[in-house]
């Protein structure tokens, strides 16, 4: 019974990604004390893949 629910869970999580990766919504937001810093997960990985 637990082992359902943990999965149930996860698939809550994955379908959330899903939905955000199709909005093209790929940015993590990072808040700090003073100011608030963008950094986009596309970016990064592109810049793996050229090197």
């Amino acid at each position: 019974m637990k082992n359902k629910k943990k999965k149930d869970l996860c698939n809550k999580v994955s379908d959330e990604i899903m939905k955000n990766d199709k909005k093209g919504l790929d940015t993590i937001v990072i808040h700090s004390p003073n100011n608030v810093s963008l950094f986009t997960l596309k970016e990064q990985s592109n810049n793996k893949k050229s090197h």
